[in-house]
């Protein structure tokens, strides 16, 4: 029986330590999973697209948390200056 007759699954896991200055970062983590075997170039493209979609918005999110807590943990108005 091949991987794709038994309903194999793959997932894609990435992390990155993102530095928020004045000795803090952040640790994100991200995942694309139950990818089936033998998906299509088109099919895993259309994910990609998706998944590039909800990076930047969860992005956006994070830069604005960031700069919160640099405007509150250091009283500025979050440029470091």
């Amino acid at each position: 029986m091949t991987a794709q007759e038994e309903g194999l699954h793959l997932s894609i896991s990435y992390a990155r330590k993102v530095n928020l200055g004045n000795y803090e970062s952040a640790d994100v983590f991200f995942a694309v999973t139950n990818i089936p075997v033998g998906a299509s170039e088109s099919e895993i493209a259309e994910a990609l697209e998706t998944g590039n979609a909800a990076f930047e918005q969860i992005r956006d999110h994070v830069i604005d948390q960031a700069n919160a807590a640099r405007v509150g943990g250091r009283g500025g108005d979050g440029t470091g200056r």
